[in-house]
């Protein structure tokens, strides 16, 4: 290891350290460091002059890179978490970091077609355009073209995954960069200090330092390129996913409208049907359908409770009418007692439902800054879901009977 600076170096080091040199190519910064660092493991004695130039420049270009770096990092954490917001419960799916390859709908939706979506190896997953010369088979066409819709379903997830990704890996870069900025000022005083006496320098913190900034150059070159390119990207995804919002809303407010026009034990069935199937609970839960919709689940249980109401009237009427009409007592005890027992199903339906309702509005109003601030989702209204989805489950599946029960 090196104890001494070169002797002869040390009086021109010092005569020249605060001078402004010309700045070399990186490549050149890159080659000398390198050397540097070759110098320090193995030499007896190590140049001063080209070591505090060393110094000075990787010194400026930290002050340089620390202009830039926080302005992208800002953004490209700006970009992310709007994206991750509107992202959330948007029927996209956010993808965890090994979840790169996951099927999506589309390619469910061919399966159920019977058609095979399992690609070898070799192919790519990552296909921006369907070939228009070759001619395919039907399956292979199929399965080009399921690959295809995946990744355009999926896109704002994987958009949204290599956000975090830059987004993880500029923090860092900006931590490590505050700490080479700190170090230089202590470093170059200690080298100065060593030419002037002649002493040991610090070798082992010098060494950190080098290696240190060579690795964050070599980061920041490779990541320069691609943060444009991703902030854009990020854009796309987000407009992508918003127009994908707006969609929604105009389908539940299409909705909305058709089953106004409807009977009322019609349009509570088909309300909380539309309801269960988001939430995933006529099949197998989907990662893209783990939003709980709370509006709509509002309006699924205002539904219900306006059929119960009006199913409750019409049995109470159809008694009275009973009364009033048939002339054999027993048939009318009979009928009286039948829609008795189902007026008391419905009730107990009702107030089910009256009570899942309120742990919604409750879970609802102690979730609402969450929702506002974009942290993670469901946290507070997560356990009453269930609760409120089995409920309506019971209410159509009573309703069903009664139905049933009335007809016959």
């Amino acid at each position: 290891m090196p104890e001494f600076i070169q002797e002869e170096q040390a009086l021109a080091g010092v005569a020249h350290a605060t001078e402004p040199a010309i700045r070399r190519a990186e490549k050149e910064v890159e080659n000398s460091t390198l050397a540097m660092l070759q110098a320090l493991r193995t030499a007896k004695s190590v140049p001063g002059k080209e070591l505090l130039r060393l110094i000075e420049e990787h010194s400026l270009s930290c002050e340089e890179y620390a202009e830039i770096l926080p302005q992208a990092w800002s953004r490209v954490n700006k970009l992310t978490e709007a994206l991750r917001t509107d992202l959330r419960g948007s029927g996209f799916k956010e993808l965890p970091a090994d979840a790169a390859t996951q099927s999506g709908v589309f390619s469910e939706f061919l399966s159920s077609l019977g058609v095979a979506t399992d690609l070898p190896q070799n192919v790519p997953t990552q296909v921006v355009a369907l070939p228009s010369v070759t001619p395919l088979e039907p399956a292979d066409q199929a399965i080009e073209l399921g690959v295809l819709l995946d990744h355009l379903e999926q896109g704002p997830a994987k958009a949204l995954q290599a956000g975090r990704r830059l987004q993880s890996e500029l923090k860092e870069m900006v931590r490590l960069l505050q700490r080479l900025r700190a170090s230089w000022p202590e470093l170059r005083a200690s080298v100065e200090g060593a030419f002037e006496s002649g002493t040991h320098i610090r070798t082992k913190d010098l060494t950190q330092a080098l290696k240190q900034v060579l690795q964050f150059r070599r980061q920041l070159s490779a990541a320069v390129p691609s943060i444009e390119a991703l902030c854009d990207s990020l854009e796309d995804a987000t407009e992508q996913v918003r127009q994908r919002e707006e969609e929604r809303l105009r389908f539940k407010a299409m909705t909305r409208e058709v089953l106004d026009g409807q009977n009322k034990a019609l349009a509570a069935r088909v309300s909380a049907v539309l309801w269960l199937r988001r939430c995933g609970r006529s099949g197998a839960a989907k990662p893209d359908q783990s939003r709980f919709d709370v509006e709509q689940a509002s309006e699924a249980l205002e539904r219900n409770l306006e059929a119960a109401k009006d199913m409750e009237s019409r049995l109470v009427k159809g008694a009275g009418t009973v009364m009033k009409r048939e002339a054999c007592h027993q048939v009318v005890q009979r009928t009286v007692a039948r829609l008795s027992v189902l007026r008391g199903k419905v009730l107990a339906a009702a107030e089910t439902v009256k009570t899942a309702r309120a742990d919604l509005a409750g879970a609802r109003r102690s979730s609402q800054l969450a929702l506002t601030e974009a942290r993670s989702p469901s946290i507070q209204i997560g356990s009453k879901s269930c609760k409120t989805q089995s409920a309506v489950e019971k209410f159509v599946a009573r309703q069903r009977q009664m139905l049933w029960s009335s007809s016959c």
